[in-house]
């Protein structure tokens, strides 16, 4: 009888532990899609003078217990007037074409996303114009955003179905 509770628990836990990820990953999708289908006329606008400009490493970590950090190289822009630092973080670490139109004293507009943490560096930079022409646009945040999308769907789809067929052993 003692197994028998035990495999219930683990059956129960399983099944819960499962639907919660997924449900997890169903969230972020979404999230991601909404990102992903963001209109400038609904974004944060600014338009100043660059202050300070480079590269700098961003460092994001994983939880415990095998806790690692990675770092990862990202273009900052600090804007005479605005509260935040923005980023731009490039898959490709590519930062030539920022690094070459963006220059310390320039006016630009940037479209971005405020971030409540102002003294943390803010990586929801949409797009970036200066004298009405694109440096950066906004097509690569939204591709970032719609590749996160489908890959959460589908760690949620995946997990929905290993789920169902662990369960699917205990019966």
């Amino acid at each position: 009888m003692k197994y028998k509770k035990h495999t219930i628990a683990n059956r129960i836990f399983n099944v819960i532990g499962g639907l919660l990820l997924a449900f997890t990953c169903f969230f972020c999708s979404f999230l991601f899609y909404k990102n992903s289908e963001i209109d400038l006329k609904n974004v944060d606008k600014f338009e100043g003078q660059i202050i300070d400009r480079g590269i700098t490493a961003y460092y994001t970590s994983t939880s415990a217990p095998y806790k690692y950090t990675f770092i990862k190289n990202v273009f900052y822009l600090k804007i005479k007037g605005l509260d935040q630092i923005l980023g731009v973080y490039n898959t490709k670490q590519f930062y030539t074409t920022l690094e070459n139109n963006l220059l310390l004293g320039d006016t630009i507009l940037v479209h971005y996303k405020k971030s409540k943490q102002v003294n943390k560096l803010n990586l929801a930079t949409i797009q970036i114009e200066k004298n009405k022409r694109i440096v950066l646009n906004s097509k690569e945040f939204k591709g970032k955003e719609s590749l996160a999308f489908y890959l959460s769907f589908l760690g949620g789809c995946l997990l929905l179905t290993l789920t169902y067929f662990n369960d699917k052993k205990f019966r």
